[in-house]
């Protein structure tokens, strides 16, 4: 289905951040009930920063919601540079 993306960067010093929202709408063929046409929404974030000479993380949340849909997560992912 159509859809849209907006995205935003920027970096802080050392800190790089991250802030997306996506919508879309679908059409469900040959459904016949109410929810034939849906709508999502996605928002998303992330920052991502050193912690040592070596080492970096990444922080980040989303959640999605809509027609039919309301679901959060959040992470991490740590890693090390050879």
């Amino acid at each position: 289905g159509p859809g849209l993306r907006l995205s935003a960067n920027r970096a802080f010093g050392d800190c790089f951040a991250n802030l997306t929202y996506s919508f879309s709408d679908f059409e469900q063929k040959d459904f016949t009930g109410e929810q034939s046409n849906l709508s999502q929404h996605a928002l998303f974030g992330s920052v991502d920063l050193p912690i040592g000479t070596r080492w970096d993380v990444s922080l980040f949340a989303e959640q999605r919601f809509g027609d039919e849909q309301d679901s959060y997560s959040l992470g991490f992912l740590v890693q090390m540079q050879l």
